[in-house]
């Protein structure tokens, strides 16, 4: 089993690739085994990244560094305590960065900013990184911009290498005009495009991008709260239309202000803003699947939302949203039962005793979560069973996120 042909393995493990226990499980079989896992693992190490990882990523990282690196940093943190200045002339077992495909600079800003404090190393220790991910050897296929990002990636010489067959591109839309439009003459090659807007910017460079790409596929935009008109949108949106025959995946999460959608002659699926979409059925009383997710909502649009579900929808069976427990428990109709909560952050004890306290008399729930902090140290999982003995949670079911 040990010696099957490298090709069939990767297959196989490609296969396997959601189910890192078991992927881990296979790193000691061989090393054949463990040089094709192990470039599954570092495709993408930022999606699973808890902070208690912080530190052990980030020192395989630095650990890539050239001497000239490692002994420039040294020297220039020789008053930091933490851990890591220790591991800086070990040598990785592979270069694991030349096997990542998403540059999440968002993530690796954070990973920084959890690991040091002052802001001199925080600059410094951000250069050394961007400039060892954007190298000759390596060829993204996503990249993720932060907001208000202003670091100049796309004037280290590797960039355009580096991005030239980008499929996949989120951005805030406070990005540096720079550097977007730095990016914008590199990412042509984009099919996926992911866009946060959450002020009135000048939309001028991202209508560029848009331009510039040679075949979109699938576009999210994702909008906060905008103070003035609609004018903004109206132009985001007219710039779509020379992709009309290649767009297949639309999501806004508010409602278009244009006839944009009528233009999308190969579109196979649409995410539209819920409550407007809620209330075009009708109320006729047959939906029972509701799944809000990864969408910017304010407390007023959250409000709405679980409102119109409530006066529309009399037979909801399941829902899927970020945690409005007040707002849920007084408006949600009594056919629900089963939900699932996403969240960057877990919910406190307080809200969660407030939440299930009251959900006494309703059916009982089944319960599911995303989030590694119901298996940290404050006591979710007594809560849970505390709720599940008294009748008022039928099933649960945490899902435990690890750094591999």
């Amino acid at each position: 089993m040990s010696k099957l042909n490298g090709d069939i393995l990767y297959l196989v493990f490609k296969e396997l690739q959601d189910s890192k226990p078991t992927l881990r499980s296979c790193l000691t079989v061989s090393k054949s085994w463990c040089k094709v896992i192990i470039p599954t693992f570092w495709r993408n190490p930022w999606k699973i990244l808890k902070d208690e990882k912080a530190i052990i990523l980030l020192c395989v990282i630095i650990s890539h560094l050239s001497d000239e690196s490692k002994n420039n940093l040294s020297q220039q943190l020789e008053s930091y305590q933490h851990n890591f200045l220790m591991y800086l002339y070990q040598k990785p077992l592979f270069n694991y960065i030349t096997f990542c495909k998403h540059l999440n600079l968002n993530e690796i800003e954070k990973l920084i900013k959890r690991c040091l404090s002052k802001e001199s190393e925080i600059s410094l220790i951000k250069k050394e990184i961007f400039n060892l991910f954007i190298n000759e050897n390596t060829q993204f296929t996503h990249l993720y911009v932060p907001c208000q990002f202003n670091y100049p990636i796309h004037l280290i010489p590797e960039a355009k290498n580096c991005f030239s067959n980008l499929e996949f591109f989120s951005c805030n839309t406070s990005i540096n005009d720079d550097i977007l439009t730095g990016l914008t003459e590199m990412c042509q090659s984009i099919r996926d495009l992911e866009l946060y807007i959450e002020k009135n910017i000048d939309i001028y460079g991202i209508v560029k991008l848009i331009e510039t790409i040679k075949e979109l596929n699938s576009i999210r935009i994702l909008i906060g709260y905008l103070k003035s008109g609609t004018s903004f949108c109206e132009i985001l949106e007219n710039s779509l239309i020379q992709h009309s025959k290649t767009i297949q995946y639309f999501t806004i999460t508010k409602q278009p202000v244009t006839k944009v959608l009528s233009s999308f002659v190969k579109l196979k699926e649409l995410k539209l803003d819920l409550s407007n979409l809620i209330k075009n059925t009708n109320g006729n009383g047959y939906l029972t699947i509701v799944k809000i997710d990864n969408v910017i909502y304010d407390e007023i649009d959250n409000k709405m939302i679980i409102q119109t579900i409530y006066q529309n929808c009399p037979k909801l069976e399941y829902l899927k949203l970020v945690h409005l427990f007040s707002i849920l428990i007084k408006s949600s109709p009594t056919s629900l039962f089963k939900l699932k909560i996403t969240s960057r952050k877990a919910p406190s004890l307080n809200s969660l005793r407030y939440f299930f306290g009251r959900w006494k008399g309703r059916k009982p729930m089944i319960l599911k979560s995303n989030h590694w902090d119901w298996h940290g140290p404050s006591n979710y999982i007594d809560l849970l069973e505390k709720y599940k003995a008294e009748g008022i949670i039928k099933k649960y079911k945490m899902k435990e996120v690890r750094l591999f």
